[in-house]
């Protein structure tokens, strides 16, 4: 976890100018199957939309993220060559994540899930009790299998995000992101191979 590894105020210029982009909805590769599926086949499993990010942006938090790697190499005792394209999500009120995992050892599933190693999100804004402009409720990111024995393993601990803070984990961990109630909760997403 690294509080402020982007600016609050860098995020809020950011958003200020990508609120009324229009989304694309998120994919999805649903637990055991080989074939990624659009929300419209699954619409159980995940209501989420995508964003453009200006590339001028990109290439700055990129150039962030590759100077992060030394550091995680180091924290998760990992060999890493590299990272997936960062992606940039936005979840409305009632947008979600049900439960999964960003890896996948399965023989058929796609080469890009087998060679995940460390998932990053960057939070863009904050979470709010109350609904208020900028914020969001609800869509709280929840960990599982953190703790054994294994009467642990189906217990969810909530993660306390904030505008600018990054969080990394290994991607074979279990998480979801619970419904947003109010608001919209902006997100950026990539992994470290």
């Amino acid at each position: 976890m690294q509080p402020n590894f982007l600016e609050a105020e860098y995020c809020e210029q950011l958003l200020s100018t990508v609120r009324t982009t229009p989304g694309q909805p998120a994919l999805v590769l649903p637990t055991n199957e080989q074939h990624i599926l659009s929300p419209q086949d699954d619409p159980e499993h995940r209501q989420t939309e995508q964003l453009q990010l200006p590339e001028a942006t990109t290439t700055t938090i990129n150039q962030k993220l590759h100077q992060l790697q030394p550091t995680l190499v180091n924290h998760f005792n990992l060999s890493l060559s590299g990272m997936q394209p960062l992606l940039f999500y936005r979840y409305t009120q009632g947008s979600y994540f049900r439960v999964h995992c960003d890896s996948s050892t399965q023989p058929h599933a796609p080469h890009f899930l087998q060679a995940r190693q460390i998932s990053i999100i960057i939070f863009l804004n904050s979470p709010a009790s109350d609904p208020q402009p900028g914020y969001y409720s609800g869509g709280s990111l929840i960990f599982y299998g953190l703790i054994d024995p294994s009467r642990w393993q189906s217990h969810g601990f909530p993660f306390p995000a904030q505008a600018g803070m990054l969080v990394a984990f290994h991607s074979n961990i279990w998480h979801e992101v619970q419904t947003v109630l109010s608001g919209e909760r902006y997100t950026l997403v990539s992994w470290y191979i």
